[in-house]
């Protein structure tokens, strides 16, 4: 999250997740820099990004059906996304398998 925030006005980049790493309570927040020009990125990556970031909030709130309309929305507007994909799979999962009541929507490293 530093480094996004020290160069995030002259790159193109996406949220990925926020984690906890074993050992640490504090989580972080990851992205992946796409590009440093918006015209190479192949697809409206504004519209995209805040697509993610409503379902990202979504499933950080166990709203796990809009996460998943959110998420499937980004595909449509990025059809080669793999990221939206891995986060329908786990609201799917947390669906059938809600989380303990101390999950805040952070991954937690624990290998």
């Amino acid at each position: 999250e530093t480094v996004y925030e020290e160069i995030k006005d002259a790159f193109v980049l996406r949220l990925v997740d926020c984690l906890a790493v074993k050992g640490k309570m504090r989580s972080s927040c990851v992205y992946e820099l796409l590009s440093d020009s918006k015209r190479d990125i192949p697809f409206d990556v504004d519209t995209y990004r805040i697509t993610f970031e409503k379902g990202f909030a979504s499933y950080q709130h166990r709203q796990w059906d809009e996460a998943i309309a959110h998420f499937k929305n980004c595909l449509v507007i990025y059809p080669a996304d793999t990221l939206a994909p891995i986060f329908i799979e786990r609201c799917e999962h947390y669906k059938a398998n809600p989380p303990s009541s101390d999950w805040h929507g952070i991954s937690k490293m624990n290998t």
